[in-house]
């Protein structure tokens, strides 16, 4: 991969390994949507490098169901729920769900896109039920940038096909976190595997000043100030991987790629619980399927957010 004059090849020492089948609560959204132009577009990957395979087995490739390309990132949370940024299926703002949804199809297990270079025993291509985009999502200001996405059915589960944790708390300014996706590499070309790159959390100001449209309530400011990481076209949706691979937040916007003093904005995973935990309860038919586990599922979340108003509650008194 092509590295950015300056900038270190050094890579951290955290997130190379997913425990499979843990046992705490999963549920994930994030990497970093950077705008590359003035137009609302997906990211790439800058200064990072290839992911192992089974690495990242939350991480899903979101494409056109017609031709196969790729779209978006996006991140499995439950069997056969995946969270993606709403930009990236926008033209479901203008058809009913059951039917946009008809467009795409997702591919996991994989960290090649490239069909002819696939693992066909790990690589799973899955239909979509439905997409349901956040109510107030806009395109105009990206605010509540967040998608559900039901699949037809659910995904098999092994060592590169897992549901993601989501993180407990909003990660700490300074935190390093990971950005993964098949997005554009310095060389402006898409990437056929699936790459990785280190970013830290930034103070809400950078953004606030950098980014217009920034609203620190429910985003997450997060890039390289140096200008050597970053992402841009292609991985939008993606998940911004934070502590013990807990997702933090869905790769958002930003302004050009890998420019220094620049930050990119991610949709906060926390600020949207409960609507995640209401789109997993309205999956009737994924319960149906599977009651017990699904029922586990949809108990965490309620847990989970309720823990999280109260904290807000105590800590506002």
């Amino acid at each position: 991969m092509k590295e950015k004059p300056n900038c270190s090849t050094e890579f951290w020492l955290l997130h190379n390994s997913y425990p499979q089948g843990a046992n705490v609560f999963k549920v994930g959204i994030a990497i970093v949507f950077l705008i590359c132009t003035a137009q609302v577009t997906s990211f790439r990957i800058f200064g990072g490098r290839v992911a192992k395979s089974g690495e990242y087995p939350m991480m899903v490739s979101l494409r056109e169901k017609t031709n196969g390309g790729h779209i978006c990132g996006g991140i499995l949370i439950a069997p056969r729920a995946v969270l993606t940024a709403a930009h990236c299926v926008r033209r479901c703002l203008k058809e009913a769900p059951s039917i946009c949804a008809q467009q795409y199809s997702v591919m996991l297990g994989d960290i090649n896109r490239n069909v002819k270079d696939s693992s066909p025993t790990t690589r799973q291509i899955i239909r979509l039920r439905t997409i349901i985009l956040h109510k107030n999502f806009t395109t105009a200001t990206l605010q509540n940038d967040i998608a559900y996405i039901e699949l037809i059915h659910d995904a098999k589960f092994s060592r590169n096909v897992d549901i993601a944790a989501l993180a407990p708390q909003r990660p700490d300014v300074g935190q390093q976190c990971v950005v993964t996706g098949w997005g554009a590499t310095e060389e402006g070309k898409s990437s056929m595997v699936l790459l990785v790159t280190l970013v830290h959390i930034i103070n809400d100001e950078v953004c606030i000043k950098r980014l217009k449209k920034f609203r620190p309530n429910h985003m997450i400011c997060a890039g390289d100030l140096s200008g050597c990481n970053d992402s841009c076209q292609g991985d939008s949706g993606g998940p911004l991987i934070c502590g013990a691979k807990e997702i933090a937040g869905i790769v958002s916007f930003g302004i050009g790629c890998a420019l220094e003093e620049y930050a990119s904005a991610y949709t906060d995973v926390r600020a949207y619980m409960g609507w995640i935990t209401e789109r997993l309860a309205r999956s009737q038919t994924s319960i149906k399927l599977q009651p017990k586990l699904y029922l586990v599922v949809w108990l965490r979340m309620v847990l989970m957010h309720f823990i999280l108003s109260v904290l807000n509650w105590v800590y506002k008194l």
